[in-house]
């Protein structure tokens, strides 16, 4: 498979809670990332880290809202009303950024960011000649496009219905995108077997076998 060149996140998306913040920077001082860190006068924060050709942004930007209890949400003097008294104050946090990375355990990290805090981002690895893009919505893989200087050619997609639209079967697809579109059907199957029956998770079981096998033998 063609050596990765770079991996770039065009566009980063997270919604967190003030709890989710200080786990996030845990995350990221304890792989050993040198960040810089800046608190505002807002509130807001803003980390980032910058290396020789490595480097990316995240900018939390403070929300504050009200909600009563039955749910319902709206800011301080919305529609001119006075808050109840059972109306509570809540922070959140909404981070925005991007990055480069020629280092692909940095990369990970940012990767898995993404997914663990159910993150919307544009990623997209840079191969010698061709490059594979991987769109994220809800910290999951939902669309996989490989472009060269023919064109793009979407070889994986997930629709909110839930379909997937799964393209293996062209002789010039590219190693690398054969590994992203074994990834992205592994974590489709994941999901699947966490919902599954008892009875019908062996049969998923044994999928997710023949694909991690199929995925060894490629990255090996």
């Amino acid at each position: 498979m063609g050596r990765r060149i770079a991996t770039e996140f065009e566009t980063i998306r997270l919604t967190l809670g003030g709890a989710e913040v200080e786990s996030l920077l845990k995350r990221l001082r304890e792989a050993n990332i040198p960040l810089y860190e800046h608190v505002l006068k807002n509130g807001d924060v803003e980390v980032g880290y910058s290396a020789l050709h490595n480097a990316f942004y995240l900018r939390l930007i403070q929300e504050r809202y009200a909600a009563d209890e039955g749910g319902e949400r709206y800011g301080s003097g919305e529609d001119g009303r006075e808050p109840h008294a059972s109306v509570q104050a809540t922070t959140r946090f909404r981070a925005v950024g991007a990055g480069q990375f020629t280092d692909p355990e940095v990369a990970e990290v940012i990767r898995r960011i993404i997914a663990e805090f159910r993150g919307e981002a544009l990623m997209k690895r840079v191969y010698r000649g061709f490059s594979v893009l991987y769109t994220y919505v809800e910290g999951r893989v939902v669309r996989i496009v490989e472009r060269t200087s023919y064109g793009e050619r979407v070889i994986y997609e997930r629709a909110e219905s839930g379909r997937v639209t799964f393209d293996p079967s062209s002789e010039d697809l590219s190693l690398a995108a054969e590994v992203a579109l074994l990834k992205a059907e592994i974590d489709r199957l994941l999901d699947v077997r966490n919902a599954a029956n008892p009875s019908d998770i062996p049969a998923v079981d044994a999928a997710l076998k023949a694909l991690a096998r199929r995925l060894m033998a490629l990255e090996g």
